[in-house]
């Protein structure tokens, strides 16, 4: 019996194909009965559907280890939580997130960047060394302009790799490792 649970599709050779797990916090009222007024801005602000990006580190059938920056969390964290169907879209794609994993467990503990947020609203660039959740997301996959990307632009952006697909509701327990 196999203990690989990065991917049971691993080939007859043993090669495991790597892929990477985002999650998408749905944040209009109209998708997410618990979304906050926060959540609803963000989305109206930005475009989008989604207020808020994780980064998927493992996923277990209760619990899932992500990695963002929450203004929740006052700043850049590793968590563990439930990520219900209703409240949240998992997409997945190939390639290896290792790196990206590396480098947002570096900035744990920094503070949520909430005054970059207004670079959104105006026209110029707010810059901290703090980050929000999709600037950290962005950096951590090298992205140009992290500081200007959204929720949906990562999804936008995660649509556009190979392997990409968005996992169904009975697939959000099964085990999974980055």
């Amino acid at each position: 019996m196999s203990t690989d649970f990065q991917n049971p599709r691993a080939s007859a050779r043993g090669a495991v194909n790597k892929k990477t797990r985002l999650t998408f916090y749905k944040g209009r009222k109209s998708e997410n009965r618990k979304s906050l007024v926060g959540d609803w801005l963000i989305c109206w602000v930005t475009g989008s559907q989604f207020s808020h990006v994780e980064l998927a580190a493992s996923m277990w059938p209760a619990w899932s280890e992500v990695l963002s920056s929450s203004l929740r969390d006052n700043g850049v964290r590793a968590a563990w939580r439930s990520l219900a169907p209703e409240r949240w879209v998992i997409v997945e794609f190939d390639g290896d997130s290792s790196e990206a994993i590396a480098y947002i467990r570096s900035r744990v503990g920094t503070p949520y960047g909430w005054p970059d947020l207004l670079s959104f609203l105006l026209p110029f660039r707010v810059s901290t060394p703090w980050d929000f959740c999709s600037e950290v997301i962005a950096k951590a996959f090298k992205l140009a302009d992290a500081w200007h990307k959204s929720p949906g632009d990562l999804y936008k952006w995660a649509e556009q790799q190979p392997g990409f697909r968005v996992l169904a509701a009975d697939e959000f327990g099964l085990p999974w490792t980055a």
